[in-house]
């Protein structure tokens, strides 16, 4: 853990993570910042949901390395809710929908199918000689 904190620290104080809508409340988009509190959390980044006073009062909070884990486990549920077919690229850290590359014509031939197995499995083949002989020469 040692390790996420020390690259959260030496983070540029412009260069933040993407933000999402308040975990919490749902109703805004969370703000970040850099503490300025004097102590071990000093210069640390942080995320927060605005709605911090008044009747409405969310104070959501996440440090963050766990504000990582909510983008992941977020970015992890958009891809298993996505129909088949549909390709992302990442953007910044995070996934954003593409157009799917164009498809080549499907050839209709028994042939053209039985070549392409014949070829992974040659692949297969030269890939396990060749395991082999590094093994053999461990």
């Amino acid at each position: 853990m040692a390790s996420s904190s020390t690259s959260a620290r030496s983070r540029p104080s412009g260069d933040h993570l993407p933000l999402i809508m308040c975990p919490d409340c749902g109703e805004v988009q969370v703000e970040t910042n850099i503490s300025g509190v004097p102590g071990p959390n000093m210069g640390r980044r942080f995320y927060k949901c605005p709605i911090d006073s008044g009747p409405n009062k969310c104070g959501w909070f996440k440090w963050e390395e766990p504000y990582v884990g909510i983008l992941r486990r977020r970015q992890t549920s958009a891809i298993r809710a996505q129909p088949r077919g549909v390709h992302q690229a990442e953007q910044g850290g995070m996934l954003v929908p593409q157009p799917p590359p164009a498809r080549r014509p499907q050839q209709n031939t028994a042939w053209g199918t039985n070549w392409m197995m014949i070829a992974l499995m040659a692949n297969t083949v030269v890939n396990i000689i060749l395991t082999i002989a590094l093994i053999g020469r461990m």
